[in-house]
């Protein structure tokens, strides 16, 4: 069986006994060390928490931070894509094939719009 014991408590009340003795007044010093030490524990205790709340608040700027990262990512592959097609259609880069540059562009459509809006759009052209 596990006991919390508040050892800084028992520290004190120790401290205190010795204190009140006959020649105990050098203990007295102790035990006013002691509750200085005790009360700065218990405001580093309530600033660690109030950080802990101001966290967890500031969960929303880690979550725009990550979106931030994730646009960063699928604007470079968008820029990659129109380099690509940039240089096989206007500088005629004959080593890039039709099929290589359809699929990049196609997979970074899929990617930015999401595979349900690609599909959408691609039917919209769908000829019948």
């Amino acid at each position: 069986m596990t006991t919390n014991i508040d050892w800084g408590s028992v520290l004190l009340d120790t401290v205190k006994e010795l204190a009140a003795q006959p020649g105990g007044e050098p203990w007295t010093t102790v035990a006013e060390g002691i509750v200085r030490l005790v009360e700065e524990n218990t405001d580093l205790k309530a600033e660690i928490e109030r950080l802990r709340g101001a966290i967890d608040e500031d969960c929303g700027f880690h979550r725009l931070a990550a979106e931030n990262n994730q646009l960063r990512k699928s604007l470079q592959r968008v820029i990659g894509a129109l380099q690509l097609a940039y240089r096989k259609h206007h500088m005629g880069d004959e080593t890039i094939g039709w099929n290589e540059l359809s699929s990049e562009v196609g997979d970074v459509l899929a990617d930015v719009m999401g595979d349900k809006e690609f599909q959408k759009w691609l039917e919209a052209f769908a000829f019948t």
